[in-house]
């Protein structure tokens, strides 16, 4: 699986200009939300993020503040990635579409 770290990285935006991209990115943001594994990244980022004062408080409390905080971004920062890649992988044949038809329409020149 390819890891997507902007939108520009995505095959069906990556050709596309600017403003074309980030408003056909708003507007197949929520479809991704109508898959299960959208809502299951989103569940699971949200657990990871509520579990960082546990982890500041009683795991790295013996530990040095530079290894607890680089811990708890290492956390953040992977449940963030998570629920980027899960959207992504969702939103990807609605961004296919979306982008044809308004190809096809001429909003977007080849």
């Amino acid at each position: 699986m390819k890891i997507y770290l902007t939108i520009k990285s995505i095959p069906e935006l990556s050709g596309l200009p600017k403003d074309i991209r980030l408003s056909s990115w708003c507007a197949c943001f929520w479809k991704a939300f109508q898959h299960w594994q959208a809502w299951l990244a989103m569940f699971v980022t949200i657990t990871t993020w509520t579990s960082v004062p546990f982890i500041r408080v009683y795991v790295c409390d013996e530990v040095s503040a530079i290894i607890s905080w680089s811990v708890i971004g290492i956390v953040c920062f992977g449940g963030q990635l998570l629920i980027f890649q899960a959207v992504i992988q969702q939103m990807r044949p609605h961004l296919k579409r979306f982008v044809e038809s308004h190809r096809e329409s001429g909003v977007i020149k080849p």
